[in-house]
């Protein structure tokens, strides 16, 4: 249990399907070797690829530094990861091995090894009796530059493929592929070429002109062309790179007797001799053949046939057949037969009918099957056996593996059949370990179907390979085109969902677990007394048990004693065991032996006696682990075969000896490997409760493990050790064993996780860290590289400095970086309470923590000017209550828990939005378009007086005027005159003292100060001029503040209001009495001219509802305690904002209510409903008024409606002030996704939290007394 002395983790099961660790494993018997090594199982005495090891991608080679042997069928795409494929491996290295110790091995003396062939050795001694030394040329055909640190690759593979064909008596074609550490070897040797005789002298010759010359980067050795058939080709191909398809295409290209073309550079080796057999006739080799289950054989009846191979020619067949081309042909007539010969099928010799080789079924019902080997297609299988492909595909419709006839669904090793009748057995495969390929399987039983053989330990998930796992590729049920079985996805135990998981506990369990040793340390030597608040629990760790099976508390007795004699509401439980004593090898067969039959009566009596001596409520074991498959990485011999059984007896041994109020618990690994040995169902239904090891998920051991991480090949990536998509996979699992979740407590660690980062820029899952030894920087107390106490985390981050932290929600884990490149993984507290809390409500028991005394400095050691933030909160309660408003929530404050009142306030606040929403959308939608009509109506009505208006209020701001004035001689008006000439000016000797009109530049209207008669504005002519530095701004406030653009004004004369239109005795001009040149609306000003604000409702509808499902999902989250931001910071953002809705509606619903006797109220009521509609929502979508022309002019309009129109425009009031609180909470939480981003969030509360008294009374109606009891609330459940 203690992860600080953990040097091999309880894995992740998310990655554990394909997982293997570097240590020695129990004999090479192990059933899960191929998840568990590195290699496949070593080739050994049988040469067959039916008994290797069967692999279903080629990245899964790499894992191997060992050269291998591979079998697969050609024509099957491996380099095509959407494609499933078979490849049979073995290994001439050692398969339990993890070091490449073959390729660091000296070169092989190949003179001291009699079965590798040097090109001046003699071939007799392999010459067959029928084979004869030929002295050929070869091609050697070579792409790409050369690659030296390849050469040692080469040669091995080379080597290995050669051994092979020293050892093999195969007498048919021969295809093979070795394979070293990324470099890929392909041989194809015809029938007729001696496989020791002459592939194997070519590899040689091969090998030493690697040896001697290097080796490019794609390299083909051939022996093809002319009149050879595929019978006499001999080829190697090579390449660097793990090209599998070009392997695969100079395969096939040699199948079909041709020669691989298109080379960077291309050499010849002359006069080398091999060994091939002469031509024979296939009457002959079939003379012996065992007829018995051919259909309708009839010798006399029968022509002799020849066999037909790639790279045949009538003419070549009938030169076989030893008869003239005219002869042959008329023995196989049809206009085609020559132009689609088939490799694999027949042609006559001599008269008579074509035998018929179809099989027949066996006589028990069941048909005959044949094996695929690695060249066979369907065509060629179906022209040997007399049938036709589509027969072929009829025999095989429940066939087990059966993926179809495409050659790249025709996997070699599986079985197939070649008649009618039931389907075969499916071909054992070496390393299934479950389903009916697992080796030595039996037929099923009645009421079994194949699906059902051999389930996996902890009944996990067994895919169509024969593999356990949990995750996707075990676990989903999907369907091959062909609906066979065995052909895809899971095929038992299927499903990724926690089960068993009906009924929880009344109340959750919270365990800490106490280092009894802390004060071992500088620092964090924090007294048992240190547990404050709501633990459940107290697990004090670890007594040791003697070779007497007595328990030892020696090493950690300072503090127990102190831990019997605290009174504390917790059940005090002794911990039992721990890593270090069960993996130490002077310790760890004392419990393998305490719970054997001869001492485990004597083991529980003193157990149930220290129990009831010491005062303790219970017992915990911690023993790491019965059944161990492996030396655990201490060197210790794995664990027995029957040590979980063993357990078990005990544990049901101890249970009579205990008083039922006194409870026992065990730790259990989170890893199948670990795990598989418990009988944990059985054990669960004993134990009052587990303790599960979900953290460790990764650490400084994943290095160089290519598959402790899952897209990792080096092992190195910074994976977090407490991530929840693995946690979640190991509840799975366990839950899938039988376990109940209510007998299963979570486990949460107290720790991090701690790396060395390679690059410190990197971000993400693919970033590594520096290996293999943890080069992270130790923490003050813990003093281990790679494991530093939640304590020292935060004190790092109280700092500051150059420091990053953050959380990643979709696996829910924290993570920090400091001085550059120090890269931690782990959880706050907050987000274990979290998930204390959503284990709870999934019906699991509660969380253990590991350790509580890593969590904080509860002993002064930290920084004494950074306080701990370590509270305790109160036992968190399920929050099953509800409350229809904010008044009944206060009323009942003093009663709600502290974890409810957030929530129960969001849920108000939710009701509260909805029902507001809904009655707006109705009001909208019901009367919305009657009422714009009327609007618009009005707008292109009132037009004149609002353009009217504009000019009245803003007039001398963009023009100047020229007034007519009367002028007269200053004598004759004296001080009566504001304008008036010299008497001596050329104006009074020539106009006399009569008076007369001239333009004086004064204010414009309504400003008539300067006038001659103010009281008479009526009596002067006024002329208009816009002036150039203000025009722009004009027209751009004309359009924005009413809606009227340029195109719909034009200049034109104003008589004035109180002008009687006769020019007096004194007129001298024409525009007596008139505005001249203003501008007035034109005729073309219609209401489809008035902006329809719709649209922006339309648009706010869509961000609203957005807040909404954002609301609905929140309110889930919390309730799951799943919310990664505070629900506080929740209630605060979302008040504002719904609360003005609901006053908006409010106002919205006053103004449908008024009476229409006048037809100045109907109309009010019509303008004011589209006023509230807009306001409302206009927050939502962005800048309050440039989206909206007109917006101003519409209040405006409002306003001479007196007070009944300040009501609707208490939001504008709010909105028109630049900067304010509730402006910029709207504008916040307007954005896609807003409310479920804390950030946000946390930055809208924070305005809310800014509002003063004043800027919330402006919000009208009661919106602040609710905003005052839902702070009060808010406040006391903080507390």
């Amino acid at each position: 249990m203690h992860p600080l002395l953990h040097p091999v983790p309880a894995w992740s099961l998310a990655v554990w399907s394909l997982a293997f660790q570097a240590i020695k494993v129990a004999g090479s018997e192990d059933p899960f070797f191929v998840q568990r090594k590195p290699c496949p199982a070593a080739c050994g005495p049988s040469l067959h690829p039916d008994d290797w090891t069967v692999y279903h991608s080629a990245e899964r080679l790499a894992a191997c530094e060992e050269p291998m042997l591979l079998d697969f069928n050609v024509y099957n795409p491996i380099d095509d990861h959407t494609t499933d494929v078979t490849i049979r491996a073995c290994t001439a290295g050692d398969s339990n091995s993890n070091i490449n110790s073959f390729l660091k091995a000296p070169p092989i003396d190949s003179k001291a090894n009699g079965r590798i062939v040097r090109r001046n050795e003699s071939l007799l001694h392999y010459q067959s009796s029928d084979a004869i030394e030929i002295k050929e040329t070869i091609e050697v055909a070579s792409w790409g530059s050369g690659n030296s640190s390849k050469t040692a690759d080469i040669t091995a593979a080379a080597q290995q493929i050669q051994r092979y064909l020293e050892d093999s008596s195969a007498a048919d074609t021969t295809i093979l592929f070795g394979y070293a550490r990324g470099t890929l070897i392909g041989v194809y040797s015809g029938s007729k070429m001696e496989n020791k005789g002459a592939a194997s002298v070519v590899l040689q010759k091969f090998i030493d002109h690697v040896e001697t010359e290097g080796f490019p980067e794609h390299q083909v050795v051939q022996l093809c062309g002319g009149d050879r058939d595929s019978d006499y080709v001999l080829g190697i191909v090579a390449d660097t790179s793990g090209n599998f398809s070009l392997a695969q295409k100079a395969v096939t290209t040699w199948i079909t007797a041709n020669c691989v073309n298109g080379a960077d550079k291309s050499i010849k080796w002359t006069g080398i001799s091999i060994l091939e057999k002469p031509a024979t006739r296939l009457q002959n080799e079939i003379q012996h053949r065992d007829f018995s289950n051919i259909r309708g054989l009839n010798p006399r009846a029968d022509c002799s046939v020849e066999k037909i191979i790639g790279g045949d020619t009538c003419e070549k067949l009938a030169a076989r057949c030893k008869i003239p081309a005219a002869t042959f042909t008329k023995y196989n007539p049809g206009s085609k037969f020559c132009s689609t010969l088939q490799p694999g099928g027949y042609a006559c010799c001599s008269p008579g009918t074509m035998p018929n080789y179809a099989p027949k079924p066996n006589p028990d019902g069941s048909c005959f099957s044949k094996t695929v080997q690695a060249h066979d297609t369907c065509s060629a299988l179906a022209a040997a056996n007399s049938l036709t492909v589509a027969k072929i595909v009829s025999f095989n419709a429940k066939t087990w593996g059966w993926a179809g006839c495409e050659d790249t669904n025709l996997h070699a090793g599986i079985k197939i059949c070649l008649s009618t009748g039931s389907p075969p057995m499916p071909a054992p495969v070496v390393g299934a370990v479950c389903g009916p390929t697992k080796p030595g399987t039996l037929k099923p039983t009645s009421g079994q179907t194949l699906s059902d053989l051999n389930p996996c330990p902890l009944k996990t998930c067994c895919n169509v390979w024969g593999q356990c796992g949990t995750t996707e590729d075990f676990c989903t049920v999907t369907k091959s085109p062909t609906g066979a079985p065995g052909t895809a996805g899971c095929i038992q135990n299927c499903g990724m969902d926690i089960v068993n998981n009906s009924t929880g506990l009344s109340a959750l369990l919270r365990i800490g677990y106490f280092e009894g040793w802390n004060n071992e340390r500088d620092c964090l030597n924090m007294d048992v007394r240190g547990f404050k608040g709501s633990w459940s629990h107290i697990h004090y760790a670890f007594a040791e048990v003697t070779g007497g099976f007595d328990l030892d508390i020696s090493k950690v007795k300072g503090q127990f004693e102190i831990f019997k004699a605290w009174e504390t509401g917790a059940r005090k439980i002794l911990a039992i065991g721990g890593w270090t004593f069960s993996s130490d090898p002077k310790t760890y067969n004392i419990l393998r032996q305490a719970v054997t039959a001869q001492n485990r009566e004597a083991f529980a009596t003193k157990c149930a006696k220290f129990v009831a001596q010491h005062g303790l409520d219970g017992l915990d074991f911690d023993w790491e682990y019965p059944g161990a498959p492996d030396d655990q990485g201490t060197g210790i011999p794995p664990g027995n075969a029957d040590d979980g059984e063993n357990y078990l007896k005990f544990l049901t041994l101890l249970r009579s000896k205990l008083p039922s109020d006194k409870s026992i618990s065990i730790a259990a690994p989170a890893s199948f490997w670990y795990l598989k040995s418990f009988p944990i169902d059985k054990i669960s239904k004993v134990v009052n409760y587990i303790v599960y090891m979900t953290y460790d998920l990764h650490g400084q051991w994943d290095y160089e493990n290519k598959w402790s991480s899952s897209g990792c090949p080096g092992g190195n990536c910074l994976r977090s050790h407490v991530n929840m998509t693995e946690t979640t996979n190991s509840l799975v699992m366990i839950t899938k064993a039988g376990v109940a979740t209510n007998k299963i407590v979570v486990g949460v660690p107290s720790y991090g996780r701690s790396f060395k980062m390679t690059d410190p820029k990197c971000r993400g899952p693919m970033c590594t860290f520096v290996g293999p030894e943890s080069a992270a920087k130790p923490g003050k107390c813990t003093k281990t590289p790679g494991y530093i106490a939640n304590a020292e985390i935060k004190e790092i981050i109280n700092g500051g400095g150059a420091i990053q932290t953050w959380n990643d929600k979709k696996i829910d884990s924290d993570f920090l970086i400091y001085e550059g490149t120090e890269w931690v993984s782990y959880l706050t507290k907050q987000h274990k309470d979290q998930r204390l809390v959503s284990y709870f409500l999934a019906h699991f028991a509660g969380t253990v923590d590991w350790a509580v005394d890593l969590e904080d400095y509860l002993d002064g050691g930290g920084n004494p000017d950074i306080a701990d933030d370590f509270t305790e909160l109160e036992p968190w309660v399920p929050c099953t209550d509800s409350y229809a408003s904010l008044d009944d929530i206060a009323n009942a404050e003093a009663k709600i828990p502290w974890n409810c009142g957030p929530l129960y306030i969001l849920q108000v606040l939710q009701s509260t939005f909805k029902s507001s929403w809904a009655t707006y959308e109705g009001l909208i939608d019901d009367d919305y378009d009657e009422h714009y009509n009327t609007y618009a109506d009005y707008i292109v009505e009132a037009a004149p007086i609002t353009l009217k208006n504009f000019y009245t209020d803003n007039s001398n701001k963009y023009f100047t005027c020229k007034i007519e004035e009367i002028i007269s001689c200053c004598s004759t008006c004296g001080s009566l005159c504001k304008h008036c000439a010299d008497d001596e000016s050329a104006a009074c000797v020539e106009k006399g003292p009569g008076g007369w009109y001239q333009n004086i530049t004064e204010p414009c209207a309504p400003d008539y100060s300067q006038r001659v008669d103010p009281q008479a504005p009526y009596l002067y002519t006024s002329y208009w001029h816009l002036r150039e530095n203000t025009a722009n701004q004009w027209w751009a406030d004309l359009a924005n503040q009413t809606g009227i653009s340029k195109e719909f004004v034009e200049l034109t004369s104003v008589t004035l209001e109180g002008d009687d239109g006769e020019c007096g005795q004194h007129h001298q001009c024409p525009d007596y009495g008139k505005d001249v040149d203003v501008y007035g609306i034109t005729s073309g000003y219609t209401k489809e001219e008035v902006a329809n604000p719709k649209d922006v409702i339309s648009k706010a509808r869509e961000k609203l509802a957005s807040m909404s499902t954002g609301l609905d999902n929140a309110i889930i989250e919390i309730r799951q305690a799943a919310y990664q931001g505070d629900p506080n910071d929740l209630v605060d953002a979302l008040s504002v904002p719904i609360l003005m809705i609901e006053q908006a509606v409010k106002a919205m619903q006053e103004v449908s209510k008024l009476g229409e006797e006048i037809e100045k109220d109907k109309l009010k009521n019509l303008i004011l409903t589209i006023l509230s509609a807009v306001l409302l929502v206009v927050p939502f979508v962005g800048d309050a008024l440039a989206g909206i022309a007109g917006f101003t002019a519409i209040g405006r309009m409002v306003a001479l409606f007196g007070e009944a129109g300040n009501v609707a425009l208490s939001v504008q009031d709010v909105i028109d002030t630049p900067g304010n609180a509730p402006l910029a909470i709207f504008d916040i939480l307007a954005g896609a996704g807003a409310v479920a981003d804390a950030l946000k969030v946390k930055k809208a509360a924070d305005y809310r939290r800014a509002m003063n008294s004043e800027t919330a009374v402006k919000l009208g109606g009661d919106i602040k007394q609710k905003l005052d009891k839902i702070s009060k609330v808010v406040n006391v459940c903080k507390r």
